[in-house]
């Protein structure tokens, strides 16, 4: 799999890599995953963090995949900071309210719009992830409300997908992202609501040999120095036998 997303425990994880073998007859359908996909949470501290959902060689009726973060968390802070309560990290009912309500809104209205645009703009993939009314209510519902509050902590987390084949040998896809950053309000006085942008642009070419990828990541702000750390080429390719 060139691109897409993994959706499990009510986030959108976007692909890195993946893999679907299929042995599959009229009376079974049972697919064997391999994936690696991320999404970027924000911890206790308000520090971005980037989760990543790994699964190999698993049949889909028993995905279970393994979850990693960097920097380092452990198991119980990566489920809190997915929201994942069901698995008994929280017991707060606000906390179940969040996140059913966050669901409802990804599932019966935004896939509309997703399938809308996909069809309007004519994307092979296209997909929005926001906690707009996450936060709106996280917001709403906090003591202790910051004079700070801007647009940009409803619009936290948010993430928009894109993927575009052209022909049978160039995938071209874009990540969007953004993210709150309180710093950016109090310290530079930001016009834009404290909303941080991160893009990330990537081209696949299906050569002979191998399949390269070119991708690139800026930072917004500092485009003139972050040309070279912000840009990766890989080559992949597999041999059948």
């Amino acid at each position: 799999m060139r691109g897409g997303e993994v959706f499990y425990f009510s986030r959108n994880f976007y692909l890195k890599e993946g893999r679907i073998t299929l042995n599959e007859t009229q009376t079974k359908f049972d697919p064997v995953l391999t994936v690696r996909a991320e999404t970027r949470e924000r911890d206790e501290n308000g520090n971005s963090v980037t989760i990543t959902l790994a699964a190999q060689n698993q049949p889909l009726s028993q995905f279970n995949p393994t979850f990693t973060a960097s920097p380092a968390k452990s198991e119980k802070e990566i489920m809190e900071m997915l929201g994942q309560i069901l698995t008994g990290d929280s017991n707060s009912m606000g906390s179940f309210a969040l996140t059913a309500g966050d669901f409802v809104t990804q599932t019966l209205i935004l896939r509309k719009v997703e399938k809308g645009l996909r069809d309007l703009l004519n994307f092979d993939i296209f997909s929005i992830r926001t906690s707009l009314l996450q936060n709106a209510i996280t917001q709403s519902m906090s003591s202790s409300q910051s004079k700070n509050t801007t647009f940009g902590n409803y619009f936290d987390n948010t993430t928009v997908y894109i993927g575009k084949y052209f022909g049978n040998s160039v995938y071209v896809d874009s990540l969007l992202r953004w993210t709150y950053d309180e710093n950016d309000v109090l310290f530079n006085d930001s016009e834009n609501g404290g909303l941080v942008f991160q893009p990330e642009f990537g081209l696949e070419l299906m050569a002979p040999f191998a399949n390269i990828r070119w991708q690139f990541a800026p930072e917004m702000g500092q485009l003139q120095q972050s040309w070279v750390p912000a840009t990766s080429v890989t080559l992949s390719w597999r041999f059948s036998f």
